[in-house]
C-alpha cells in the first residue's frame, strides 16, 4: 500500500501537481472509533455568528476554570471535534498549576492546527491519550493563537475576558462523563469588524476524564456575553470562515 501511495505521489510530482491529503489516523480518532458519539458532539457545534442565550442550552454548564481529573483507572483523552478559527492555533494544557505543554502524542499533535486548507495536519476526531492522573488533579486548557494565550482562567487572559466555555456531556452507552470545551481565538470584546465574534467555536474539543463545578454567572458579565455567549449549541454545523 505504501508503494502505491509513493508511486501516486511521484506521478503527481512529475506532472507538476500537488497531492493534498488529510493526515493518517494512526492513533486515536473518535470519528472513526465511535462515529455516533463523535456526531453527537459535532452536532453541538453551532452555525457561524449564531449567538444563543443560556436558556437554550440543555447541557450542564461548568466553570471552565474548575476542571479536575475524575476518571479513576481510565486515562485522560482529548479529541478534536471541530476547528474553524481564523488562525492555526495550538492547544495546550497544564495540571496542578505546572508548566503548559502542547497536547500531543501517539502521532497526533494539536500544534498549529489546520483541518482544511493546503496543508492539513490534524483531522476531525483525532485524539491524544494524556495518561492517567491522581484523582482531583486540576487541569487548565489553553488556546495559543497569534493574538495571545487564552486559557480557562479569565483573569489570566491578556484581555481579561473569558475565552473558554465548558459543558458536561454524559454518554449513557459507555457510562462515561465528557467535558466539551469551546474556545474563542480572538483578543478583545465582541467586534464583528475585527472578526471578534465571541462565538467560542474556533476550536471545540471533547475531554474524557475530567469534570468540573457548576457554572456560576458573574456579578458583572462581560460586554456582549448575554448576546454572544457561545457558538455551539446544537443548531447546525460550523464551517471554516471565508475571508
Amino acid at each position: 500500500m505504501k508503494s502505491i501511495q509513493f508511486l501516486a505521489t511521484a506521478a503527481l510530482a512529475a506532472t507538476g501537481l500537488s497531492l493534498i491529503a488529510a493526515p493518517a489516523h494512526a492513533g486515536l480518532n473518535l470519528k472513526a472509533d465511535n462515529p455516533s458519539l463523535y456526531e453527537s458532539f459535532h452536532a453541538l457545534v453551532n452555525a457561524e455568528s449564531l449567538r444563543l442565550d443560556n436558556s437554550e442550552i440543555a447541557l450542564r454548564q461548568l466553570n471552565a476554570d474548575s476542571l479536575y481529573f475524575a476518571n479513576g483507572v481510565k486515562p485522560l483523552e482529548v479529541y478534536l471535534i471541530d476547528e474553524v478559527g481564523k488562525f492555526k492555533s495550538t492547544l495546550k494544557f497544564s495540571f496542578n498549576g505546572g508548566e503548559t505543554a502542547v497536547v500531543q502524542g501517539g502521532g497526533v499533535s494539536f500544534a498549529n492546527m489546520e483541518v482544511d486548507g493546503s496543508s492539513p495536519n490534524i483531522a476531525e476526531g483525532d485524539g491524544v491519550n494524556l495518561g492517567q492522573f491522581a484523582d482531583a488533579t486540576v487541569f487548565d486548557f489553553y488556546l495559543q493563537s497569534p493574538e495571545g494565550l487564552f486559557g480557562t482562567n479569565s483573569s489570566a487572559n491578556p484581555d481579561g475576558l473569558s475565552h473558554v466555555v465548558a459543558y458536561e456531556y454524559y454518554d449513557e452507552a459507555e457510562d462515561q462523563i465528557w467535558t466539551i470545551l469551546g474556545f474563542e481565538d480572538k483578543f478583545g470584546e465582541y467586534n464583528p469588524s475585527k472578526y471578534a465574534d465571541r462565538d467560542f467555536n474556533d476550536v471545540v474539543i471533547a475531554i474524557k476524564g475530567v469534570t468540573g463545578s457548576d457554572y456560576v454567572e458573574q456579578d458583572v458579565p462581560e460586554p456582549g456575553s448575554v448576546l454572544a455567549l457561545l457558538g455551539f449549541a446544537g443548531l447546525g454545523l460550523a464551517r471554516r470562515r471565508q475571508f
